[in-house]
């Protein structure tokens, strides 16, 4: 992570001589995400698969911004989630596994609003697609030995995305920004080779775990570079 930022700002630096800055590629990620489901949010949960409690390696974009002949701005985005929960149940020796896992592709127009001379309010919407994979196991742990059973499935979603950011640019090559979007699917498509539906279990709330969801709300945080 160290070297990274260092190359980050290397490169800043580099572009800072340029006069033209149309284009910026920018690094986030999504410290919160609320799938509107019985899901927790991030970094509350233990993790699977080798996964580790970093925010920053569960939830990761890169977006590359231009700045259009009229004004607007069109961005591209490619971003991963990944997270896994552990919950126990009224059994103490049987817990519950759930693994999440997308990766989307957006597009998003957008509009700036000057609110200072380096503060910028952006807001628009675009569409979105997603690809979903839902991975469920069920641990039995009795006299020593482990006892798993697991079930996933696939998703193909199209939809929409909507966002707004605060921006803050310290120096002209350079852009802070915070941002809150949300993403909506209109079309889903199961794309598993499994023939039966993934269900969840009720287990941390009396009421059905909502998997999948067609919603994703979350805060991100980024920083950009300009040119």
């Amino acid at each position: 992570m160290k070297q990274a930022f260092i190359l980050f700002l290397l490169v800043g630096l580099k572009l800072q001589a340029q006069s033209q800055y149309n284009n910026r590629l920018s690094f986030q990620t999504g410290l919160f995400h609320y799938f509107f489901d019985d899901s927790r949010l991030m970094n509350t949960g233990k993790y699977k698969y080798g996964l580790k409690p970093s925010a920053f390696n569960s939830s990761f974009s890169v977006n590359y911004q231009h700045q259009l002949p009229t004004k607007r701005l069109v961005n591209f985005e490619i971003s991963q989630y990944r997270n896994g929960y552990v919950y126990p149940t009224s059994d103490p020796d049987l817990f519950k596994l759930n693994y999440r896992s997308n990766r989307d592709l957006n597009v998003c127009f957008l509009t700036a609003k000057t609110l200072q001379p380096k503060i910028n309010l952006c807001y628009g919407a675009g569409p979105s697609m997603r690809f979903s994979f839902y991975y469920q196991d069920t641990l039995s742990i009795s006299q020593g030995f482990v006892d798993n059973l697991s079930n996933e499935f696939s998703q193909f979603c199209l939809g929409a995305n909507g966002r707004i950011s605060l921006e803050y640019s310290p120096m002209k090559w350079l852009t802070l920004f915070t941002q809150m979007q949300m993403s909506a699917y209109v079309y889903v498509r199961s794309v598993s080779f499994y023939s039966n539906k993934l269900q969840f279990d009720p287990y941390f709330k009396p009421t059905q775990f909502n998997v999948p969801s067609r919603f994703d709300l979350s805060l991100r945080f980024g920083a950009g570079i300009n040119f």
